[in-house]
């Protein structure tokens, strides 16, 4: 597969055929030596120029200083061959001179002898299949440059040996340098106008040190002051005047804050027309020591930084901007020449290994090789050459070990302030379970469609998956504005707010943080839907908080005002975010984060609560997660809560050798057969607890409430027995509060006296005074006779795909199901044990269900041998009950 899996001789095809086809100009710069001697190329388009060495025309001697050369280990590139195709120096010819090159191909640099001079034979190492430097380069090059500079008409010390030595000897030095500063007194050490924790020292010294080096520490631990104060110490120690930082627009102004706060030093921001950055690009001195652009800046001012501006170091954050490689953006980036170089990135690797690859291109070249290479190297192909896994990664963990730096949050949770988190499920109202449930319908069937040669920009599925998503939040979502207008007529944000649960149980939650105990307590309320943001202004209006917007709405030169004023007023309490605001913004003045819908993927969950929960927050904070029951998002959770993904490749201590990787669809398909999958073995539904509660408790129990995952149980008295029960049968997930009729009683009398408000997640599952327990068996088999639907729409999946064997198991946990549900129905007890039900079950009009188990049959029937005579068996019985069992539902 072209750019995935290729040899070297298809790298080489592939460089010979560009010579062939573009179009180049070529100038001799030593015509006295041609064809042997030295060339300028460039495109006759492009306006950027390289040098090419030719010393030999049928080997792979000869250089040039583009990047491809520099490390595709090929010994050339299209330059080369495009030049040998401008020149006739005979078949097998070589270079009349004595050669000293650099050779990159076949494992790391070494300097060779081609021809032989009396002058310089010394210097090298000779045996019969080549003659290399003996010795320390960093000392012999030196001295090999003096001794050539007066035989250039018989000797030619290629300029890639000069740079190569030098590169060595610099990196020398700077160890030394790094040892003699850790020599200094501790005072002396200091460099910012605020002291930096231990780690954040380590993470400047590897940085300032590195010189292009990474820093990847988890969200909110001080990549910032990190990044100046290692700027600070190469001001100081290597007399670096000119900083280029290149961050995403809406981080240009914090990042002139935390310079002013921490440094002092002259900054200017590149703003306005060509023309008005170009000045800020040329500006003295005195003006600027840092100079900010964002990266669509860099897009087209790349040739100007460089001229204009030639900064000694480039810092950029956010700098998983640039991990796709053959973007325009990376490309620009990749072109800024800066002798120091520091990329900070919280989430540097999400989901392809060569994203990393990307980003360590920037810094050294050198460390990967080509893009080729690193494929073969570290991923996995299948028979047609498509990538279907990572391999060789402890390789690529120790490889990337010299240019990173990366600690977790759990390695420094001692400097960070308290964090708890606690996640509200909240019901959804009758209309919007109904479209829910039709829209977890088109889901499912789109999933099931063969959509794999549709266009990425045209997939229906991850638009079908976030109108899902959206009905989580309110029914009719989608037509936010028009509706708050229309709310806002017929009776106020009040009447409306109480029809969205979610808005219900965030006005719980407001009533619970602002608190006249703690009166300068501020919140950050997510929510990826403008929509809904709509929704919280007007209840923040009703009761009476101030809030202000950060969204895309917001223009970006209002932003910073905007925050400033978030962080100083006392009167702002909310502010209400979409993701905009999930990347590098400081909001530690907030110490509450609201998520009223979770996102779907778990770097921008954990960017979210970063803004809160960082080294300069100074209360302990508390992030609420409102999830909508029996939905997508309780499924969402879980897997954001789990830590792990691809990053743990950079982690100081991953064992992995392999990992499977997928593409972004079928990523996408692998999550929904996840979140739409019958639950797992684990702790038993609400159904069966309430079963077993009657079946234990008798006529002792009276009402049964759930509130959020808890279940109140009330009995006439509590007595040990009672208690001995609860405790039994309470869960991780699912806990049993018992009250006595007294207490509930008093409960009653403070809710109607207006002192207590009642809970607006609790639901009413069983009331003695009104409800009888064969009503409850009956409601219990019903939902378990509705959850054969789901069983039946997997196997039906299965089938159309081809996996006919595979559709056994749901077939059968159909037919179980039904056995279970009409044993329910008949005998009003529970059988041991029960399947659990489908969350978020697809329910299917029983009428429709024998069906489609009739047309699942006709498609099984070629299955053959012991497994197709128990599923006819089981399908036929399925067929028959299906019919008794129509009076059930």
């Amino acid at each position: 597969m072209k750019g995935w899996l290729t040899t070297d001789a298809e790298e080489l095809k592939r460089r010979r055929e560009r010579a062939r086809s573009e179009a180049f100009v070529v100038e001799s710069l030593t015509p006295e030596h041609d064809p042997f001697g030295d060339y300028a190329i460039r495109s006759e388009k492009g306006a950027r120029s390289y040098r090419v060495e030719i010393r030999v025309s049928d080997e792979r001697d000869n250089s040039c200083t583009c990047r491809d050369f520099l490390h595709n280990g090929l010994g050339t590139c299209k330059h080369i061959e495009a030049v040998h195709l401008n020149l006739d120096p005979g078949e097998n010819a070589s270079s009349p001179r004595t050669e000293i090159f650099l050779v990159r191909r076949g494992g790391a640099p070494r300097v060779r002898l081609r021809g032989s001079h009396a002058a310089v034979n010394g210097f090298f190492a000779h045996d019969q299949h080549a003659s290399e430097l003996d010795g320390d380069p960093i000392e012999l090059v030196p001295e090999l440059e003096r001794v050539c500079a007066e035989l250039t008409d018989e000797i030619r010390l290629s300029r890639d040996v000069v740079a190569w030595a030098a590169e060595l000897r610099r990196r020398r030095d700077r160890e030394t340098d790094r040892a003699a500063y850790l020599q200094t007194p501790a005072s002396a050490r200091e460099l910012l106008k605020e002291p930096l924790y231990p780690f954040q020292r380590e993470g400047m010294l590897h940085l300032a040190f590195g010189e292009r080096a990474m820093l990847a520490d988890d969200l909110g631990l001080g990549k910032t002051v990190q990044a100046l104060a290692a700027a600070e110490l190469l001001r100081q120690r290597r007399g670096i005047e000119r900083v280029l930082i290149v961050c995403p627009a809406s981080l240009k102004s914090q990042w002139a804050e935390q310079i002013e706060r921490f440094s002092g030093l002259p900054c200017l921001q590149a703003t306005g027309s060509r023309t008005q950055r170009r000045r800020a690009y040329r500006a003295k001195a005195a003006d600027r020591f840092y100079t900010i652009a964002h990266y669509e800046q860099v897009r087209s001012d790349a040739a100007e930084i460089n001229e204009l501006l030639a900064p000694d170091l480039v810092i950029l954050d956010e700098a998983q901007r640039i991990k796709s490689w053959n973007t325009k953006t990376a490309r620009a980036v990749k072109q800024l020449a800066s002798t120091y170089a520091f990329v900070l990135a919280g989430t540097p690797l999400e989901n392809r290994i060569d994203e990393i690859y990307s980003i360590a291109e920037f810094l050294d070249p050198q460390l990967f090789g080509p893009l080729f290479r690193f494929n073969r190297e570290f991923y996995k192909f299948d028979s047609a050459g498509r990538p279907v896994g990572f391999k060789n990664l402890p390789e690529l963990h120790r490889r990337v070990q010299s240019i990173l730096l990366r600690r977790r949050r759990g390695a420094v949770e001692a400097e960070l302030p308290p964090l708890t988190v606690n996640s509200y499920y909240v019901g959804m109202t009758p209309l919007q379970r109904r479209r829910y449930a039709e829209q977890q319908d088109k889901v499912l069937a789109l999933a099931r469609e063969d959509w794999t040669e549709t266009a990425p920009l045209e997939d229906p599925l991850p638009p079908a998956i976030e109108r899902l998503r959206r009905l989580c939040d309110a029914a009719d979502l989608p037509s936010a504005r028009s509706t708050a207008k229309k709310a806002k007529v017929e009776g106020g944000a009040k009447a409306r707010t109480e029809a969205i649960p979610k808005l219900v149980e965030l006005e719980r939650v407001f009533d619970d943080i602002f608190s006249e105990q703690d009166p300068d307590r501020k919140a950050i309320v997510f929510s990826e839907w403008t929509g809904m943001l709509d929704r919280v202004a007007e209840l923040a209006e009703t009761l009476g908080l101030g809030a202000l917007r950060h969204s895309g709405e917001v223009p970006i030169a209002e932003r910073p005002a905007q925050l400033h004023r978030f962080a100083d007023d006392p009167d702002i309490r909310l502010l209400l975010c979409t993701d905009i605001a999930g990347t590098g913004l400081n909001l530690q003045s907030a110490s509450v984060v609201i998520n009223l819908d979770l996102p779907w993927s778990p770097a921008a969950f954990q960017q979210r609560v970063a803004r809160a929960w960082r080294l300069e927050q100074q209360q302990p904070v508390a992030v609420i997660n409102l999830v909508a029951k029996d939905s997508i998002e309780a499924r969402l959770l879980r897997r954001l809560d789990a830590a792990g993904g691809l990053a743990r490749v950079l982690d100081p201590d991953f064992p992995d050798e392999e990992m499977q990787w997928t593409t972004v669809r079928s990523f996408i398909l692998e999550q929904l057969t996840d979140l739409f999958a019958p639950t797992p073995p684990g702790p038993p539904p609400v159904e069966q607890v309430r079963a077993e509660l009657h079946a234990r408790l008798g006529s002792r129990l009276q009402r049964l409430d759930e509130v959020n995952g808890v279940l109140l149980a009330v009995v006439d008295q509590r007595e040990a027995g009672a208690e001995a029960v609860a405790r039994e049968l309470s869960s991780a997930s699912l806990h049993i509060e018992l009250l006595d009729t007294a207490q509930l009683e008093a409960l009653r009398r403070l809710v109607e006296s207006g002192l207590m408000k009642p809970d607006p997640g609790m639901q009413a599952l069983f009331d003695e005074s009104t409800e009888q327990v064969d009503e409850d068996w009956l409601a219990l088999a019903r939902r378990q006779f509705e959850d054969v639907g789901g069983y039946l729409e997997q196997a039906e999946n299965l089938v159309r795909s081809g996996l006919m064997k595979e559709a056994l198991s749901p077939l059968r946990d159909a037919l179980n199901q039904s056995l279970e549900a009409l044993h329910i129905r008949e005998t009003g007890s529970a059988p041991e044990p029960l399947p659990l039900a489908l969350a978020g079950a697809n329910l299917i009009e029983p009428g429709l269900l024998p069906r489609k188990v009739m047309s699942l049959a006709s498609q099984c029937r070629g299955i053959g041998g012991e497994a197709d005579e128990s599923l006819a068996s089981g399908v036929r019985e399925l067929v028959d009950l299906v019919a008794r069992s129509l009076q059930v539902a």
